[in-house]
């Protein structure tokens, strides 16, 4: 004949993961392209050097909760 016990041992665990937590900003390569080539003699672009993109995403944060029994 089996018993069974029901104290057994309950856990809670709680996790927060933080992604890029100070908000740095990756910024991309800048713009490289210093003429469209259309012309001799012509200015060069006003986007020249501009950077338009950031390499990774902004701030997350993550929360988890494990109910363990």
């Amino acid at each position: 004949k089996e018993t069974e016990s029901w104290s057994e041992k309950v856990t809670i665990q709680f996790r927060a993961e933080f992604f890029n937590l100070f908000n740095r900003a990756n910024f991309g390569t800048p713009s490289l392209l210093a003429f469209a080539g259309v012309a001799d003699g012509e200015q060069p672009l006003p986007t020249l050097g501009r950077i338009r993109s950031t390499v990774t995403s902004s701030r997350q944060v993550q929360f988890g909760l494990r109910f363990v029994f």
